[in-house]
């Protein structure tokens, strides 16, 4: 199965590839982009009544969102509940900012009471820690190989200067 592009501006480019949503953020996450996320989530759930996951990458270049944005995430994550399995996020951040989006991840934890938000440090530790729980509407079973074959399809088509939305 191909990832489906459902949304790229030059803040994010958002794709579902099963259960899963894929996220490559580039720019600041607003409130509006954030609630964008929220719906997408809303979206693929419908189609997986059994749960969904993410993998989010932030890029390095990208600023810690605002309160606001913080808010409507720990909100959306906390209405999804255990319908959320998990959402593995890696941050391409070096030095002291790695530490503020550690703590910003744990607060949306705590806000959220839904502690499935998890930090790692690359793509296939993201990519091992959700295989677990990708579900195919085929029945066939994927692995952490197939998963970062996909997430690289999603990023290396992603130069965030184009908007297309579905």
């Amino acid at each position: 199965m191909q990832p489906e592009v459902i949304h790229s501006d030059g803040v994010f480019c958002l794709a579902y590839w099963h259960n899963a949503v894929i996220v490559d953020v580039r720019g600041d996450v607003d409130l509006a982009h954030m609630q964008r996320l929220g719906r997408a989530y809303q979206a693929l759930l419908e189609k997986y009544p059994a749960g969904i996951v993410c993998c989010a990458f932030l890029r390095a270049d990208v600023p810690v969102s605002s309160s606001d944005a913080r808010a409507e995430s720990a909100r959306f994550m906390r209405e999804l509940g255990d319908s959320l399995l998990r959402v593995a996020m890696v941050s391409e951040h070096r030095g002291v900012l790695v530490q503020v989006i550690t703590t910003v991840i744990r607060g949306i934890n705590v806000v959220a009471r839904n502690p499935k938000l998890v930090l790692l440090q690359s793509a296939q530790e993201a990519a091992r820690s959700i295989a677990p729980l990708l579900q195919s509407k085929t029945g066939e079973r994927e692995t952490s190989e197939t998963l970062i074959a996909a997430i690289e399809r999603i990023r290396s088509g992603y130069d965030g200067s184009s908007a297309r939305v579905r």
